[in-house]
């Protein structure tokens, strides 16, 4: 009965120390799942504005409102895909040129 009384302390001590370590688990689990989530969501955004580019779809444009970096990686894409529609609209243009100036 004593041991039982002696070790009580002992096994309340370790109880609160599991209970705080669950705790701290459960909450570093969830920072983890939102800050994955903040992250993930703008890349697999650009990443799907990027492949619809790929397939010729130039009007594709991405929004992206992080405030930074991957925010900066979308102006810069848009960017990219203002200029791919400006050379492909050069392109046509010449193109036409030349075939007017052929027929002539």
């Amino acid at each position: 009965m004593r041991d039982e009384v002696a070790l009580a302390g002992v096994r309340l001590a370790l109880r609160n120390q599991l209970l705080g370590f669950v705790a701290v688990a459960l909450l570093t689990l969830l920072l983890v799942i939102i800050t994955s989530r903040a992250l993930l969501t703008p890349i697999r955004k650009l990443t799907g504005h990027a492949m619809a580019l790929g397939r010729g779809n130039l009007g594709q444009r991405v929004h992206i409102n992080s405030g930074d970096e991957l925010e900066e990686l979308g102006r810069t894409f848009n960017r990219m895909a203002e200029q791919i529609t400006r050379q492909q609209e050069d392109i046509q243009a010449q193109t036409r040129h030349c075939g007017y100036r052929m027929r002539s």
